[in-house]
């Protein structure tokens, strides 16, 4: 399920419809806008668009407000320099609660990050950043702070910062097949950094699974009416199969 940010845009949600309906008609010629809408809300845990609604309507009547403070102790430990406006809340993740922060010297996210990443995976990840960047990938830009941390410890927790960027609309499944091409180039891209790493790998990302639990993962797709699932693919005998 998709959450929504803490202060969301209907408007921002009418355009994800709207994407959403472009999609659907790929496969559906006969989809209408209330059917996107109706997707939509779903993917939201929403009954329906008019529930989706009221629920965009309670967030921005109950914005959740920055403890006093935490803008500047985190402009402080970044030298993000002078905030200048209230902090803004963004999104609640896993991780915790994300700030737009906003000082004489730009406009900043702050994010929290789990305890267990330390200094070190920080670095590896800016490693990565830094390669995709210099190979054509879109990020933000990580921020350091007057001691050279990517991670400092601001009133009890651990907290990131990068240079703000302006992202959207989210796609939503299913996705269009010209942004499945683009995120598999993406995908490419960083596969082919082949940064290597002298830390050891998780034998559950480098495992193969047997050949059977894609065939039954391929049935489960055909049973829950996944069209995608009824594409023609190539056995492992080479022969091809078209039901």
């Amino acid at each position: 399920m998709r959450l929504l940010p803490d202060r969301p845009s209907i408007e921002y949600l009418r355009k994800q419809a709207k994407d959403l309906l472009g999609v659907l008609r790929e496969s559906d010629p006969g989809a209408s806008l209330a059917d996107a809408q109706r997707a939509l809300a779903a993917e939201y845990g929403e009954r329906d668009w008019p529930a989706l609604k009221a629920e965009v309507e309670r967030r921005l009547a109950d914005t959740p407000a920055a403890p006093d403070g935490l803008a500047e102790a985190l402009a402080g430990a970044f030298g993000l320099g002078e905030v200048t406006a209230a902090a803004t809340p963004v999104s609640f993740t896993p991780m915790g609660r994300c700030w737009g922060i906003t000082t004489d010297r730009g406009r900043w996210l702050a994010v929290t990050v789990f305890d267990w990443i330390t200094a070190e995976q920080a670095e590896l990840g800016a490693r990565l950043r830094d390669a995709a960047v210099a190979a054509g990938v879109v990020a933000p830009v990580a921020v350091r702070s007057p001691q050279g941390q990517l991670v400092e410890r601001v009133r009890g927790e651990s907290w990131r910062v990068h240079e703000w960027i302006d992202v959207g609309p989210s796609p939503v499944l299913p996705i269009s097949r010209a942004l499945a091409r683009r995120a598999g180039t993406t995908l490419g891209t960083l596969h082919a950094l082949a940064i290597p790493s002298d830390s050891p790998i998780s034998p559950y990302v480098i495992s193969r699974r047997p050949e059977a639990d894609w065939y039954e993962l391929r049935d489960r797709a055909r049973a829950a009416g996944k069209p995608w699932a009824s594409s023609n693919y190539s056995t492992s005998d080479g022969a091809a199969d078209k039901t």
